[in-house]
């Protein structure tokens, strides 16, 4: 419309431009606030992914208000040849029937609105009660496993393991001396030994596995097998001589190569974020009741625990998001 009415390129150019900077401003910046959201997000990946998305949208919309209208000056407003004919024709029928309806229908509404702006505010006002209402009822549960079919073979060995073995979802605790050979000491293996007792007694830990079961079974074999001499040796010099005995290969999951800490594996049929939220809770309460040798700290970690968190953080930094949205 604007090349049709206008004298020269330059002239419709301002015209576009004059008509749409509006509305490309609004849909730029709301765009831009809508992914910047996503700063506050402790994931790196998805604050980098709102970052970038941020300078992009920014980018685009400065090219649009400024290259695009400085590109279409310098277009011939007529086509070549002296016809006359206008290079930007006008809509057809079709169109022009559909804008005169939108338009009259986005009018009806205004003044509908205009006219019962009392009872359309309360109409609204109750909607956002109830939806406030639910709020606290809303669960947090990223459950990875039913996001496949219950007959898919992922799910059906899934749920194998968890029956016939010992619980398919690993947990670390993880428990770190000050100085090397901290866990050849038999104080700080007796330490292992209390937590791994006290995680065992967990609801939903299936089993918990330590270096201190492959210090008690050393000594139970050169003990000619003796069940009574399964137990943690009572000087450091004994303890060394069994770590050392245990094959490297056997040991270095359950403890670094200079003894300065040492692995509890876990293992749990928990599934879902929620779950596993509140087994890590249980966890770090027994650690926190635990009274650990000085220079020994205990921390709770795992694939399983950092997938749930992050997932959970991208679910619950949802409602800052969408406050810094609407704001």
């Amino acid at each position: 419309v604007a090349a049709a009415e206008s004298a020269d390129a330059r002239t419709a150019a301002l015209e576009s431009l004059h008509h749409t900077s509006a509305p490309v401003l609004i849909a730029g910046l709301t765009t831009m606030i809508g992914f910047a959201a996503l700063l506050i997000n402790e994931i790196p990946a998805t604050s980098e992914l709102g970052a970038f998305c941020v300078f992009g949208v920014a980018s685009i919309t400065v090219i649009t208000l400024t290259g695009v209208p400085a590109a279409l000056s310098l277009l011939p407003l007529r086509e070549a040849g002296g016809s006359g004919r206008a290079l930007y024709s006008a809509q057809p029928r079709f169109a022009r029937a559909v804008r005169a309806s939108m338009a009259a229908a986005l009018g009806r509404l205004g003044r509908f609105q205009i006219r019962h702006a009392r009872a359309v505010l309360a109409f609204w006002g109750v909607v956002a009660i109830a939806a406030v209402s639910f709020v606290p009822q809303i669960v947090v549960d990223t459950d990875f496993i039913t996001y496949f079919l219950k007959d898919s073979d992922v799910r059906r060995d899934f749920e194998a393991v968890n029956r016939l073995l010992t619980g398919a979802v690993p947990i670390y605790v993880v428990m770190q001396g000050d100085r090397e050979g901290t866990f050849r000491e038999p104080e700080a293996l007796r330490a292992v030994e209390r937590v791994q007792r006290r995680l065992e007694a967990l609801p939903g830990v299936k089993s918990v596995i330590s270096a201190v079961d492959l210090v008690k079974l050393a000594r139970q074999a050169l003990e000619r097998g003796d069940p009574l001499q399964a137990r943690i040796p009572d000087t450091r010099a004994e303890a060394a001589e069994l770590v050392f005995l245990i094959p490297k290969e056997k040991l270095r999951a359950f403890a670094t190569s200079n003894h300065s800490s040492a692995n509890l594996v876990l293992r749990t049929d928990q599934l879902g974020s929620a779950a596993l939220r509140g087994l890590e809770d249980a966890i770090r309460s027994e650690l926190a009741a635990e009274t650990l040798p000085a220079g020994i700290h205990a921390d709770v970690t795992g694939s399983s625990i950092r997938i749930n968190r992050g997932a959970d953080g991208i679910a619950g930094n949802q409602i800052g998001q969408l406050a810094i949205t609407i704001a």
